[in-house]
């Protein structure tokens, strides 16, 4: 049976991972229908996010454009490019390596896009001379050509591939006009500069995004139009390709922009490429640019991450450290785990964690980790011995220990998280109290029979002082509110003081009487055991709760319940008292969110409870966003008169939950508890689905 059958509707949103394939071109139609399920790239929606936007760029390009990608230099054209790629060679399906679709020509070209790959400097070539033999006739042509060639880098900051802009120049080889064209149509920034004033000839659109001076930027000097860069050493590099004549490109490099009036900082992967005339002189630089500003401030954002959480371990309370790699190498280490190991810093760290500790091997600890790291199944052995060679003499350690796989944002293993804390001698402690209990036995025996008759008439006595301190309480506080009534107007302030008192302590002791007579009446319980169906329960606690709940906004939802045996009003109490609490003790000016749910209990989880596998169990889960507890507080809560927080802070008497705990066990079940102060309270509760006989 499946009780966890809630009704919430849950929404996602739809994004659109083939946006650059969306388009109505010829290029765009045929990469769409391409079966990318073999091919090395893989299918369209993994791959990353700089090859997307290098094909969006591609096809969206009136221009020819052609994109060599990968260390396979995978080819992507656009329509543009096809009547220029079919005369060079034969032409192929997109997709392909370069060297299928550029035929006799590639021994040409494939070196020029290699040195661009390797090198990441982009190359210019003017008026490029291309001999091929026509299909027709095999008639061998030649045409002039225009080509650029500029590294793409990828996610990481490293050239993935390079981006060929071409035009066929053949006819109108001297038409500025085209390249001015060619140059304005970019998605990319580019900007041309001439002479050594570096006088702005040409800007396109994305390169006077980037500035954020407004479009009037032709004709002005760069140190003019950005005197902002004086102080970054943009200048000298400017300067220095159009004196030298060679090109110069940097990546990830910040860039101080003043944009409205404010200074602000953005990064870019940017090269200025000297152009040259028919001398072979420099009369200009061509600046073409990426803005990988967003890029750069995530990879900040995950260093800070990366060494907040190194700082996690360097100060953590126990003993840690972060294990890289299949060979587990020392990554990070605190001191705790220094003086656990017995070794020195500098013989640990960097290593591989049982070349630094060699004492450590063949103890079963290789598996282990081996066995983490490859499956990404968390560890967690209790009172381990682990044989270790400690300041230089033997030692054994008893070790409580958590293995865990140590994963990057992608959720790939990268390596272990290794938590460890040293229990010798609580282990040699146990095991000498396990030798005194031994010898003795047949005394605890004794003493849990005149303990257990303790308890009952220590049962009895709560009940008879509980229920005869009742009726002083009643006087009192009845007494109190008719002395206030008659003469409380007239008192002075530290009378009333006093008086107000009265009445809160009496309420508090009413409070705490009633609960003390309420865990002595559960320890006699022995009422008729009836099929009591849960959601009529929690509906009723509800109904009584109305008031409460939307005076505090609270969201609870309850799943479908099942039917137990019990006593109806101890399991009201039972999850009355739960649900109380979970709107009693939640974060201030949030609202309190709960929710009831109920689960089958597998017979592992039985046998890991000590529950009778051969009855079948119910576990009901109450849990909240509220302000929780911490996780060694799990069990002491449930102990008579515990209390987590002051009077002040929350109302309670600290028996609440040692209720609960009577009420399950009249029920011959458990309930345990988990929190934190960051995710809240959750209380199991496990009740058998049968009576027991």
């Amino acid at each position: 049976m499946n009780f966890h059958n809630n009704n919430n509707n849950y929404n996602s949103e739809s994004g659109n991972n083939h946006y650059f394939l969306n388009g109505s071109d010829q290029m765009s139609t045929t990469l769409r229908q391409t079966n990318w399920s073999q091919h090395v790239l893989g299918v369209p929606e993994n791959w990353s996010i700089s090859l997307r936007n290098a094909v969006a760029m591609v096809l969206s390009s009136k221009f020819p454009m052609i994109l060599w990608w990968g260390s396979e230099l995978i080819q992507f054209h656009n329509d543009a490019s096809v009547p220029l790629l079919s005369g060079i060679g034969k032409m192929q399906a997109a997709g392909k390596p370069a060297d299928d679709n550029w035929s006799g020509t590639w021994h040409l070209t494939g070196p020029v896009i290699q040195k661009v790959m390797q090198s990441g400097e982009a190359v210019n070539f003017q008026d490029q001379p291309v001999s091929f033999t026509e299909a027709e006739n095999e008639k061998e042509a030649q045409q002039f050509f225009c080509f650029s060639y500029s590294p793409l880098f990828g996610d990481t900051g490293e050239v993935e591939g390079v981006l060929g802009i071409c035009a066929d120049i053949s006819a109108v080889k001297h038409n500025e006009q085209q390249i001015r064209s060619l140059v304005d149509s970019a998605p990319f920034p580019i900007g041309v500069y001439e002479g050594r004033e570096m006088r702005i000839a040409m800007a396109n659109q994305a390169i006077i995004d980037v500035w954020g001076k407004g479009s009037n930027m032709v004709g002005k000097t760069y140190f003019d139009a950005l005197p902002e860069l004086e102080t970054q050493d943009i200048y000298p590099r400017l300067l220095e390709v159009f004196t030298e004549g060679r090109p110069f490109s940097a990546r990830n490099q910040r860039v101080d922009l003043m944009v409205q009036g404010n200074l602000q900082p953005f990064y870019f992967n940017y090269s200025f490429t000297p152009l040259f005339d028919k001398e072979g002189q420099v009369y200009g630089v061509l600046n073409t640019a990426a803005d990988v500003t967003d890029l750069n401030l995530a990879k900040v954002k995950v260093e800070q991450t990366q060494q907040d959480f190194k700082n996690l371990i360097l100060q953590a309370p126990v003993c840690m450290c972060l294990l890289l790699g299949p060979s587990h190498r020392v990554e990070v280490v605190n001191e705790c785990m220094i003086n656990l190991w017995g070794k020195e810093e500098r013989d640990v760290m960097n290593r591989p964690i049982f070349e630094a500790l060699p004492d450590a091997k063949e103890q079963g600890l290789e598996a282990l980790l081996d066995h983490v790291y490859k499956t990404g199944e968390t560890f967690t052995a209790n009172e381990m011995p682990v044989h270790l060679i400690r300041f230089g003499n033997p030692d054994i350690v008893y070790q409580n220990f958590i293995y865990e796989p140590y994963r990057d944002a992608s959720g790939a293993i990268l390596g272990v998280i290794a938590i460890s804390n040293d229990v010798t001698k609580q282990v040699l402690a146990m095991r000498r109290i396990e030798e005194i209990v031994q010898q003795r036995t047949q005394q605890l025996e004794s003493a849990n029979e005149s303990l257990s008759r303790s308890n009952s008439q220590l049962a009895e006595f709560a009940y008879i002082a509980s229920h005869d301190l009742q009726e002083p309480l009643r006087k009192i506080s009845i007494f109190s509110q008719m002395l206030e009534a008659n003469v409380g107007g007239s008192l002075d302030a530290k009378s009333q003081g006093q008086l107000k008192k009265i009445k809160e302590s009496s309420e508090r002791m009413q409070a705490l009487v009633k609960d003390v007579l309420a865990y002595s009446q559960l320890n006699n319980a022995a009422g008729e055991i009836v099929s009591v169906d849960l959601n009529q329960i929690v509906e009723g606690i509800l109904s009584d709760m109305e008031l409460l709940i939307e005076q505090k906004d609270a969201v609870i939802t309850v799943a479908r319940l099942p039917t137990v045996p019990g006593q109806p009003h101890q399991l009201t109490q039972l999850l009355s008292n739960l649900i109380g609490n979970s709107l009693k003790f939640h974060r201030p000016g949030s609202v309190p969110q709960i929710s009831v749910e109920a689960f089958e209990v597998p017979d592992e989880e039985k046998t890991a409870l000590s529950l009778d596998t051969a009855v079948d169990f119910v576990r009901i889960i109450v849990s909240d966003k509220g302000i929780g507890f911490k996780e060694e507080q799990a069990d002491k809560i449930f102990e008579l008169f515990q209390r987590l927080h002051s009077k002040t802070e929350f109302e309670g008497t600290g028996i609440g939950l040692s209720i609960c705990m009577k009420i399950v066990e009249n029920h011959h079940g458990l309930i345990s508890a988990q929190g934190s102060s960051e995710n809240g309270a959750r209380f199991n509760i496990y009740l058998p689905l049968k009576s027991a006989k």
